[in-house]
């Protein structure tokens, strides 16, 4: 599937560059391709046998987290709401502290969660609007910042130890994986009919 997704970026930025569509408009494009072929280095590094263990690692802990983001992305946009509402009081400023529309509240409170506390708009609301953004934002740093995050590497951790104890059969396994994988590019009745 990335091997498409990055065909039919590569051949949109192409076309485009011969249409002369505008640069603007191919780099989005172009960036996406490269990231995705970056991407794609893994799974070569899953051929030496030292590193495909770290993929393996990266791709169960990946796995792991599916239902650890359902409740990340909850948390997030519920302080992105309460962000955004509470700082449409904002006065004397050019633009509310959690931005002026929900997606920026949404990066606001992303931005919370890696650690970006950024509170020197807060004093810029009125009477309660202080106390509850204050509260808000230190509900938000407690739960998603603090348990959330913790739970995360908890959950990493977890997920480490299993790998850790299965690692040879798991790197077996990534190897049997390529050969399959890699079935398909080859005809074995050519390749073996004087043997």
């Amino acid at each position: 599937m990335t091997d498409l997704i990055n065909y039919i970026l590569c051949s949109t930025v192409i076309i485009m560059d011969i249409a002369n569509a505008n640069i603007d408009a191919i780099r989005p494009i172009a960036a996406m391709g490269v990231i995705i072929l970056w991407i794609k280095l893994f799974y070569f590094l899953r051929v030496f046998e030292t590193t495909s263990r770290l993929i393996r690692m990266i791709m169960e802990i990946v796995n792991d987290m599916k239902n650890f983001l359902i409740v990340l992305v909850i948390g997030i946009l519920g302080f992105a709401n309460g962000f955004y509402i509470i700082s449409q009081n904002q006065v004397n400023t050019e633009a509310p502290f959690a931005g002026e529309t929900f997606s920026k509240a949404v990066i606001y409170t992303y931005r919370l969660t890696l650690g970006d506390f950024a509170t020197d708009d807060f004093y810029n609301l009125t009477g309660i609007d202080v106390v509850i953004v204050w509260i808000m934002f230190i509900f938000a740093s407690l739960f998603v910042v603090i348990v959330l995050l913790n739970l995360l590497i908890a959950m990493m951790g977890d997920t480490f130890g299993r790998v850790l104890e299965n690692i040879t059969n798991l790197t077996i396994r990534e190897k049997v994986l390529l050969i399959s994988e890699n079935e398909a590019l080859f005809n074995r009745s050519d390749k073996f009919k004087n043997a």
